[in-house]
């Protein structure tokens, strides 16, 4: 168990109150001592001539909750802020209760998002004290062990990473296993902890690698010194094996751990290394090779990080990309701006004369010059040879921000001084811009005009012309960290300190505001070169981007703390992001191999693909069925008659839609809808039960079958006459036509038949122990498999007199099962959330997952060379399968990290030569 191995004592609570209630905190401590509770507070905490910062950080890291004493003083508390911000940093679980009504008062975000314990006006204390133990006691097990894995990892930390200090063997394996399993319960794991196993098990993985080259030598000299005895070559050879199978098992396992601690970066890595010892293994049969192939895959269809970029010793606070993409300049608190091509080879190192931090940096629009600006107040212009050309003065404090105008001709900067001044680039002052009533964090010109807008720390947004001529002030909720105009100049972004990412037009008007709000301030946000996506990123360390519309597209974690900067590269496909943990990071925030689309407000029950023209059609619980382009673009929205959607199928002519659902709750009336496939009603074409359970094509087009809870499998023609009736007997949840159009099959609760429908003869039944709730004929017609409640999956060849079953198929019930066109495999989706795909006899070939809910329906496209899954997370998501092969997924893999591997000055040198062997990528 994971409590043996974190064997740290923890107190139950930490609490942070302002002075002024220490009354209230006194008699709630006292509270706490009567029921056996343990807390951290200053009054006996913090020893005579301590480091009392110090300490306080040691008692939040020592407590499972952080307690919030709410009232008007302690909400204007720097020293309380300043705990509540620590608690945040590593993931403390925040308990916020009232002692003192806050009307009025400005409550941070992360506090005001949680429901308060409320200690005034009606509430007796004895019943908000009883509320109170219960949120403590809340997933206590999980919470005692994120404390003590986080003290065990700041520990390793303090000690400068010191593999001494690191996690191995049987207890690296319970922690890594309880991880697994508890990934979805909060606090979330920290960066810091994430590290910290990640790490563990790379050195555990060296230590086995040493481990075996050890054997090997023992090994070796035995062998040569005993060489006419030859049992001891096969022991020898049997022990090899086992080492390498130990070897291959414990890299899936880390790669598997790295996936859960959200690290995709670490697990493709790691996984590559399983297979790369997999391909040199070919005596490994059976699950192992199945269960390797699918661990690099699954990195692969999550991997959004590209590079990491490490060099500079400070905070790095700007980044951006040269305007031909092919380089890029990070500005950090070490004084330096460091050039690099993407692929992370460093190509130059400027030094500000001055010595002092740098904030920001900026390419000219020719690529020839570079500015930045920092902490002695100074703009610093080089040329590309790196030689200072330049030096502008003029600002009384830090300068935040540097942009060069569209033309190149001006330069724009923003101080903490409250200004704004614009310089021509030979350093001749134009202008200064006043009216900020606080530091000026941002300034960005009009890409299509002679204005620029500011935002700063007096929560305002400023639009001005560039002679200094003020023509709007925009009031926000909050200070503002940075803004920017779309490429087209019609529209601003502004982050600010609460977390959210708002649009204004120029004028002034509040044009919409961006969800989800981050846990905590956001830094930075841009628009990509064609104004249809925006990025942000901040305290949470995780960067977002959006489409224009307010639809998030991605989060991508990995830094580990502060994001203080983002920029889209010229061509929109790749973002960098700069931070305080010392790194400037490479993203492809559009997945290579996987697409999804968002856009449907609840669970997904069904989807089909057009054969004839692509295009996809999903039906959902929110009432609608979308039609999306084969890009995944939607097309069109249909309002179904039903209250939700529970199944939809395309003919195979692509001339037609159908859908089946219940018409609204209180009439319970099942129906079958029709639509032509660009989505012209034609109506409703059925009444069956109390709802439409299932629908399905004949393969001719002409007819369709739909399957309800009366137990009723019903064929009718597209005007809706009723042409031939089965009976399951039994709610139905699945039907299907065979591709020949000899046989149907319905399955439903514990009920499985085949009919021959030429005479309605039955061929098959089968009463199963469990709910069949999906199937699906191979194109031969001679096999079906469909999918079982209880966690199976069943195989029937039609010439055998009873069907076969995959044992624990999935970790939960599976939903959805088809064949691929070809035959040669099939696709099965579950309560698990994971995508299995399987050779046609059974054999596991993948396991891949990216989904948050379960996948309640699948369909492969027409050439097989996808797969479309819809799931209750609301997304369906387009699978390309043409990577699944392990030659391909070692080769991409090692495309993917070359440049890391190769110029990172942190991987170790055995890891450059890692792919040395391997074929390049052939797209």
């Amino acid at each position: 168990m994971a409590d043996n191995v974190l064997k740290i004592n923890s107190l139950d609570v930490f609490v942070s109150y302002s002075r002024r209630d220490k009354e209230f905190v006194k008699i709630l401590t006292n509270r706490l001592e009567n029921a056996t509770r343990t807390y951290w507070i200053d009054w006996q905490d913090i020893l005579p001539l301590s480091e009392w910062r110090q300490d306080i950080r040691q008692g939040i890291l020592d407590s499972n909750n952080f307690l919030f004493v709410m009232s008007p003083a302690s909400l204007v508390s720097k020293e309380c802020l300043k705990e509540l911000d620590y608690a945040i940093s590593v993931n403390k679980r925040l308990i916020p209760i009232l002692c003192q009504k806050t009307s009025g008062c400005k409550v941070p975000p992360p506090l005001a998002d949680i429901n308060w314990i409320s200690f005034v006006g009606d509430n007796s204390f004895e019943q908000s004290f009883q509320e109170l133990l219960l949120a403590f006691d809340r997933d206590l097990d999980y919470v005692k062990a994120h404390t003590r894995l986080l003290k065990l990892a700041d520990e390793w930390n303090s000690q400068q990473r010191d593999d001494s200090f690191l996690l191995r063997g049987s207890n690296l394996e319970s922690i890594e296993t309880w991880l697994y399993q508890k990934s979805n319960l909060s606090p979330a794991l920290t960066q810091l902890q994430r590290d910290f196993v990640a790490t563990s098990r790379v050195a555990e993985t060296r230590r086995q690698k040493r481990d075996m080259r050890n054997q090997r030598i023992a090994l070796g000299s035995a062998i040569v010194a005993l060489a006419v005895v030859s049992a001891l070559g096969l022991l020898a050879e049997i022990r090899r094996r086992e080492a390498i199978f130990q070897e291959i098992t414990a890299l899936n396992y880390a790669s598997t751990a790295s996936l859960a601690l959200k690290n995709p970066f670490e697990s493709l890595q790691q996984g590559l290394r399983a297979n790369l010892q997999l391909q040199k293994s070919k005596w490994i049969k059976g699950s192992l090779r199945a269960e390797t192939l699918s661990e690099l895959a699954q990195a692969v269809y999550r991997v959004q990080e590209h590079n990491i970029l490490e060099g500079h010793s400070n905070w790095v606070y700007g980044v951006e990309f040269s305007p031909d993409g092919k380089l890029l300049a990070s500005a950090s608190l070490d004084g330096t701006v460091k050039v690099w091509q993407p692929d992370g080879r460093l190509v130059n190192t400027l030094q500000g004369p001055g010595g002092g931090g740098l904030v920001d940096v900026s390419f000219s629009p020719d690529g020839q010059t570079l500015a930045a600006g920092g902490a002695d107040t100074k703009i610093y212009l080089w040329n590309m040879a790196g030689e200072l050309v330049k030096t502008l003065q003029g600002h009384e404090n830090w300068v935040y921000s540097v942009r060069f105008s569209p033309d190149g001709q001006q330069i724009a900067s923003a101080s903490i001084d409250k200004t704004v001044r614009i310089w021509r680039q030979d350093g001749t002052p134009l202008a200064t811009l006043t009216g900020h009533t606080g530091p000026v964090t941002s300034v960005s010109f009009n890409p299509v005009n002679n204005t620029l807008v500011s935002g700063g720390l007096d929560s305002t947004i400023r639009v001005w012309q560039a002679n200094g001529t003020l023509l709007k002030t925009i009031e926000t909720e909050d200070g503002i960290f940075d803004v920017t105009f779309t490429p087209d100049g019609m529209a601003i972004a502004a982050v600010s300190q609460d977390g959210t990412v708002t649009l204004w037009s120029p004028e002034g008007n509040l044009l919409s505001k961006l969800q989800p709000v981050a846990n905590g301030e956001l830094s930075s946000v841009k628009f990509s070169p064609d104004g249809q996506f925006i990025v942000a990123a901040g305290e949470d360390r995780i960067v977002r981007v959006w489409q224009r519309d307010g639809t998030l597209v991605t989060s991508l974690p990995g830094h580990q703390d502060y994001i203080n900067y983002v920029a889209f590269s010229p061509d929109g496909t790749w973002i960098a992001s700069a931070s305080d943990d010392l790194s400037v990071r490479l993203w492809q925030w559009d997945n290579t191999w996987i697409e999804q689309l968002k856009g449907h407000r609840k669970g997904i029950n069904g989807v089909a693909i057009n054969p004839q023209t692509g295009q996809i059609t999903s039906g959902s619980q929110d009432g609608t069925l979308k039609l999306w382009s084969p890009q995944g673009q939607v097309v069109k929205t249909l309002k179904a008659n039903s209250v939700w959607v529970d199944g939809v199928a395309v003919s195979p002519d692509g001339r037609w839609i159908a859908a089946v659902g219940q018409e609204s709750e209180a009439s319970q009336v099942g129906l079958v809808q029709l639509w032509s496939a660009t989505g012209e009603s034609r109506g409703v074409i059925s009444r069956q039960g109390q709802w439409g359970g299932t629908v399905s094509f004949s393969p001719d087009s002409q007819s369709i079958a739909s399957a309800s809870d009366d137990g009723l499998i019903q064929i009718r023609g597209l005007d809706g006459q009723i042409q031939q009736t089965f009976e399951l007997g039994a709610n139905a949840l699945a039907v299907g036509f065979s591709p020949d159009g000899q046989f149907l099959a319905a399955g439903g609760d514990s009920a499985l038949k085949v009919w021959h429908l030429a005479g309605a003869k039955l061929l098959h039944a089968y009463e199963s122990p469990a709910n069949v709730n999906g199937l699906s004929f191979s194109p031969d017609s001679q096999n079906l498999v469909f999918a079982n409640s209880d966690r199976t999956i069943g195989l029937w060849s039609l010439n055998e007199p009873a069907p076969r079953f995959l044992e624990k198929s999935h970790d939960g019930e599976v939903y959805a099962v088809q064949f691929s066109p070809d035959g040669r495999q099939f696709a099965s989706g579950g309560q698990d959330n994971m995508l299995r795909l399987w050779s046609s006899d059974g054999e596991a070939i993948a396991t891949i997952g990216s989904h948050e809910a379960s996948i309640k329906t699948l369909q492969f496209s027409a050439d097989g060379s996808k797969v479309i899954t819809g799931s209750e997370d609301n997304t369906l998501i387009i699978w390309d399968l043409n990577i699944l092969n392990p030659e391909k997924l070692v080769s991409w893999s090692c495309d993917w990290l070359t440049g890391y591997l190769q110029n990172n000055p942190n991987v170790p040198d055995s890891d450059r030569t890692l792919c040395q062997r391997v074929a390049p990528w052939k797209p």
